[in-house]
């Protein structure tokens, strides 16, 4: 670099570290464009024949000389492409350093929707296309307006399992829910809903024990977020619809559009994805019978990985997604996880933060029209106690589970 500038004799300067986002030809009309970091030789330069010794080897000099063509652009990194503010950069420093640390990961994920000449390039070289990937809806076939729901070890129906059951039938708004289960709920709530005609006749029980190997892999009895897993996809292979945790209310429905496209699931919020950078969660999902996603998924679970938690689960659909991301839909207004009360929507900047949640930033301003879905992971809410509670309740995990329960014809 030191001798270019020596020799004075002009050209285009870039650094190793440094990817051009655009470069129009229009760029070599200027004289002097300047795009290295403060602190680095990362960056670029357009430098025209003889302007550098005529202005005593001083960069700003040439900039603040209004007779010639100059030009002050600047590279954003990677920290700045993962939170979408790249608008305006002329070059990505991969290397860049910010705060003493170097963000050098780039991703799959970065190049999807990127409509530059670096994306088109990039998805070029590593998928075989420059078209813009992301799922299209079909509206030939529609995903089944029908419910599932799994559960496995028996147990009380909670109350909060009562609200998500009821929030399908009629928030919802499916023909029916099937309950996957090895033996039905117990509890006041499960025998509420036996009692009641105008309901139970719309839930119906499919045996279904719990699943202790798949493939060559074994599963551990204790593992029964991997038993759902494994069921989930073998319903959607088999059936498709819309699945729904037990601990999950709907407080809208889906659109027609929605239910055009083949597989849907959001990112989670948790940042336990490490070394990728998002993991796909599960807990409300959705999609066509046998479509080409579900049957990925499950064949990826030929080798099982019980000693990390969550791998085959959530991790391994992202690394999928990566391969494919035309086959499964993220909707960040799907659901907003909610863990210790508070609720983290995926459709804000930075959601891995874990101060992005709606008691601190009102990042839910109006539940009814901003998600499909509220998802309590831990712990269920204490207005969901039972009935009496949710009714003297305020604030919005209230509002929704009156919501749902004024829906379903039962308070007025």
């Amino acid at each position: 670099m030191m001798i270019w500038m020596d020799y004075d004799g002009g050209g285009i300067f870039v650094s190793e570290n440094t990817w051009l986002l655009e470069f129009s030809a229009q760029l070599r009309l200027a004289d002097f464009d300047f795009a290295l970091n403060d602190n680095t030789m990362d960056g670029y330069i357009i430098l025209r024949n003889g302007f550098f010794k005529a202005h005593n080897f001083s960069v700003q000099s040439m900039l603040s000389d209004e007779s010639i063509k100059a030009k002050r652009s600047y590279c954003a990194n990677l920290r700045m492409l993962h939170r979408n503010q790249t608008k305006g950069a002329a070059c990505l420093n991969i290397l860049a350093a910010e705060g003493g640390r170097a963000f050098d990961m780039f991703y799959p994920m970065n190049i999807w929707t990127l409509d530059t000449a670096f994306g088109r390039l990039a998805r070029k070289m590593y998928y075989g296309t420059e078209e813009i990937l992301k799922p299209k809806p079909n509206f030939d076939e529609l995903v089944p307006n029908i419910g599932h729901m799994i559960w496995i070890g028996g147990g009380r129906m909670d109350f909060l399992f009562y609200l998500s059951l009821l929030s399908m039938l009629y928030v919802l708004k499916v023909d029916v829910v099937y309950l996957h289960c090895d033996m039905p709920p117990t509890g006041e709530y499960w025998a509420k809903l036996q009692a009641n005609k105008r309901i139970f006749d719309r839930v119906k029980l499919i045996a279904r024990p719990p699943p202790y190997r798949i493939y060559d892999g074994e599963i551990e009895w204790y593992y029964r977020a991997l038993m759902s897993d494994i069921i989930r996809v073998d319903i959607m292979i088999k059936y498709g619809g819309i699945y729904t945790d037990t601990d999950a209310i709907w407080t809208k429905p889906l659109t027609r559009e929605d239910r055009g496209y083949d597989a849907v699931a959001s990112f989670d919020w948790v940042d336990w994805s490490y070394p990728f950078p998002d993991s796909v969660n599960f807990g409300l999902s959705y999609g066509k019978r046998n479509a080409p996603f579900w049957r990925i998924f499950r064949e990826s679970m030929r080798k099982l990985h019980n000693d990390v938690h969550g791998f085959t689960g959530v991790m391994m659909p992202y690394k999928l997604l990566e391969k494919f991301p035309h086959l499964l839909r993220i909707d960040p207004h799907l659901m907003a996880i909610c863990y210790q009360q508070k609720c983290h929507p995926t459709y804000v900047k930075d959601y891995h933060n874990e101060t992005n949640n709606h008691v601190t930033t009102n990042s839910i301003p109006n539940w009814r029209e901003d998600l499909n879905a509220l998802h309590w992971t831990h712990p269920n809410p204490p207005e969901y106690a039972n009935e009496t509670t949710l009714m003297a309740a305020t604030g919005m995990f209230a509002e929704a589970g009156r919501f749902v329960l004024k829906s379903a014809g039962l308070i007025d």
